[in-house]
């Protein structure tokens, strides 16, 4: 039973990279971009927060926003922030 989860999860995590992947390409955004745009938003939070580069995301995703049929392209940038940096 434990191989049948683990192809349960694989074929989910390629599914979620295929459709990251097509969203990227329709968007017309490269992964060096993306890639740049993650340093860009780490260097601007750690204005704010002590924020952890290694563990930082950044992608895009297609989601439905409410219960119509019309699907968006979301920015998601995920960082892992440890705490707030004190005022100067």
């Amino acid at each position: 039973m434990k191989s049948k989860a683990l192809a349960a999860s694989s074929k989910d995590m390629a599914k979620e990279r295929l459709k990251t992947i097509l969203t990227r390409d329709r968007v017309e955004t490269s992964k060096e971009t993306l890639d740049s745009l993650k340093a860009e938003m780490v260097a601007l939070a750690k204005d704010y927060f002590v924020v952890s580069p290694q563990g930082a995301e950044v992608y895009l995703s297609t989601m439905k926003r409410d219960a119509s049929d019309k699907s968006e392209t979301m920015l998601v940038c995920l960082l892992p922030v440890s705490k707030a940096v004190k005022n100067q």
